[in-house]
């Protein structure tokens, strides 16, 4: 039950899958979705792996091996370093194996912990203006926990450390690093958390937690909340019912730093206000045919949590009116209609 990270490539692939007609109802305006969600998708290519390039069965076999136990498959390509079966040094000689690797694995017939270590290192070069010869480089180290309990709950906790050298102006023409707080202050490091609880009742999901999500339609960057913005803490509701599907999020937002003068001590002190985004959207879709998306987002502030945009059955814009247009409201609509495969 644990969402898979906004940043995985199986969301292009599914897409991909998508617009060519292998797969139909995959819901990607909305970001991330369930492991359980995008199994039940690869299983279905996977019955079509005759209709798909060599290129893309490639794909679909790399997946296979990250989402293998949740696809049914088995475990026989997962590697567990402290939890495997076999000796401890026959489970080192399979680390560099094309096995799934964890640090420890528990799973019994209705719970699973599993135990990631993750590690990164990347190196960025600037070529032209006004980039020109620049460059800089990050190290990303920390430790990831995930699981199901109960077949019901899932849990997800990853905490990194990022390191950055180099060119610190040039690492801000990157959003990831523009954002972050203590990169602005000067310092050389930053820690990133990510962490939530869900829970799945069958047509019914709610979770709550920090985590990066994707609001909108677009293949390169959605349209409302795009890759630019940072993890947030939110609550989100998903709810399915035959060809139709609501999602209803309400997160907490960081506002505007200001300096404003202490009248006792005399000097200044930095204030930031709470800032809250509310949205709900509601998608009638005819596999094959269309979808169509009719959605509703407030951004408010400098209050407490307001209950009448924590209730996700409600019409926000008149609302927002009644509270004398204190708030930033926007209504949106999309539609995207397949006219044959591989058009979308």
């Amino acid at each position: 039950l644990e969402n898979v990270p906004v940043a995985n490539p199986v969301y292009d692939f599914l897409k991909r899958m998508e617009v060519k007609g292998i797969i139909t109802g995959y819901y990607n305006v909305v970001l991330p979705i369930s492991r359980e969600e995008v199994a039940r998708f690869l299983i279905e290519i996977d019955r079509h792996r005759d209709k798909l390039s060599s290129t893309d069965r490639g794909f679909l076999d790399d997946f296979k091996i990250e989402f293998g136990p949740d696809m049914g498959l088995g475990t026989a390509n997962e590697l567990s370093i402290f939890s495997g079966e076999g000796t401890f040094s026959e489970r080192l000689r399979d680390i560099f194996s094309e096995k799934e690797k964890y640090l420890y694995v528990y799973r019994d017939s209705s719970s699973s912990f599993y135990v990631d270590g993750l590690g990164f290192a990347s190196i960025h070069f600037g070529n032209g203006d006004p980039w020109d010869k620049k460059s800089f480089w990050t190290s990303i180290l920390g430790p990831r926990f995930r699981g199901t309990v109960w077949d019901r709950l899932g849990y997800y906790l990853q905490v990194t450390t990022w390191y950055v050298a180099g060119d610190r102006n040039f690492a801000f023409s990157y959003p990831e690093y523009r954002r972050n707080s203590k990169l602005q202050r000067g310092q050389r490091s930053f820690e990133v958390t990510e962490g939530y609880m869900s829970i799945n009742t069958g047509p019914l999901h709610l979770q709550f937690g920090r985590e990066r999500f994707l609001w909108g339609r677009g293949y390169n960057e959605k349209l409302i909340v795009s890759e630019n913005a940072s993890a947030m803490d939110y609550a989100r509701i998903d709810a399915a019912l035959g060809k139709v599907r609501y999602t209803f999020i309400h997160s907490w937002l960081l506002g505007q730093e200001k300096l404003v003068r202490n009248p006792y001590a005399g000097s200044l002190e930095s204030l930031i206000d709470s800032k809250y985004l509310a949205a709900h959207r509601i998608e009638l879709s005819v596999p094959r045919k269309f979808s169509w998306g009719l959605g509703e987002l407030i951004v408010y502030s400098r209050r407490f949590i307001d209950l009448a945009y924590l209730n996700p059955v409600n019409f926000y814009k008149t609302i927002e009116t009644e509270f004398h247009n204190r708030d930033n409201a926007l209504v949106t609509t999309d539609l995207a209609v397949y006219l044959s495969p591989n058009i979308e």
